[in-house]
């Protein structure tokens, strides 16, 4: 074939759940997504499955050698970063070779000192540069106001907070605060029924402040679409939140189903609890990505990403609640 360069991708955390099943090694696709409504030019990255797991950079020199020069690639899985405590998100860098006629690789991929390996830290550097750019000519506007055919992403994070009232109530103590736990052990009817309920008010606890920490951001970027907040305020709340997520979903992952449950209502209580693990995950992700568009990265893959994640991040949601009720019931009113 070629010459054969690193590269990294794009938009990774809106596709955790296949690139959770990635190797490295694995042959990938790129595909032109020509009708994409966001932008034509879109290379997606699939796997073997046709399962998107992100996107080559907007800008990057690969685009310009697939779309421009018709250049043939082979793509593969090079290596998966993250996916522990300390970045839960995955990220994906790809070993492409470049078909080339002659010596022609030069003139259309970067010589490997300048165009060589680029993973998440060196794609965020150039996300902020091109961000910096964007701003200059006009992508998110200086004086703090977002465009009006990207106030629509405020919804999504609305809609997102919205969410966590689908969680049943934490029960609440006398002094007004919440409680982990609705009974003792010493009240179990002998089906581990107690201990399955305290188990799942422990786990609501957790989340709470995920939840409320994405639903402060709704508000927060409503009142910069309507002006009453500043893009810095935004950003801030966006890192709140992000914080605030990362740390429930690690908390989550200390968690184990009661000794109490056996056979089928343990495995119900693992299924539900690796749900709210995802949600958690994922709406960190989310308020990630509202901090690279509030600091004025307006791509289309970082605006569709924002939606992307909200909504796998409403799908977690929706099962991990599923899945408490299943193990527990309902909490007590």
């Amino acid at each position: 074939m070629g010459k054969r360069y690193s590269v990294g991708i794009v938009g990774e955390s809106s596709y955790q759940p296949a690139i959770a099943e990635l190797r490295e090694g694995e042959h990938v696709s790129l595909i032109h997504e020509d009708q994409n409504p966001y932008d034509p030019r879109a290379i997606a990255v699939k796997d073997g499955e046709d399962r998107t797991i992100g996107y080559i950079p907007r800008d990057h020199w690969l685009t310009e050698a697939l779309l421009d020069q018709g250049r043939m690639v082979r793509a593969r899985v090079e290596r998966i970063e993250g996916g522990d405590t300390g970045r839960p998100s995955r990220g994906v860098v790809l070993d492409v070779e470049l078909a080339t006629g002659e010596d022609e690789a030069a003139e259309t991929a970067p010589p490997p000192a300048t165009g060589k390996v680029f993973g998440a830290a060196e794609a965020a550097r150039r996300a902020a540069e091109r961000a910096a750019g964007d701003r200059a000519e006009g992508g998110t506007p200086a004086n703090g106001k977002l465009k009006k055919g990207c106030l629509w992403a405020i919804g999504i994070f609305v809609g997102l907070a919205a969410l966590g009232a689908l969680l049943p109530d934490t029960p609440e103590s006398e002094d007004g605060g919440t409680e982990a736990t609705t009974s003792s052990a010493a009240d179990d009817d002998g089906t581990g029924s107690a201990a399955a309920g305290a188990w799942r008010d422990t786990v609501m606890v957790a989340m709470e402040p995920c939840d409320n920490a994405i639903g402060g951001l709704g508000e927060t970027l409503q009142g910069v679409g309507s002006g009453s907040a500043t893009m810095l305020d935004g950003y801030q709340q966006a890192q709140t939140a992000n914080r605030v997520c990362e740390g429930a979903w690690s908390r989550l992952q200390d968690l184990d189903p009661p000794p109490a449950l056996e056979g089928e209502a343990e495995d119900r209580a693992d299924d539900a609890l690796e749900q709210c693990q995802i949600a958690m995950m994922l709406k960190g992700d989310a308020a990630e990505q509202a901090m690279a568009f509030l600091d004025g990265d307006a791509r289309p893959s970082v605006i569709s990403g924002i939606g992307e994640k909200t909504e796998s991040a409403g799908q977690a949601t929706m099962a991990c609640v599923a899945g408490l009720i299943s193990v527990a019931g309902p909490a007590a009113e």
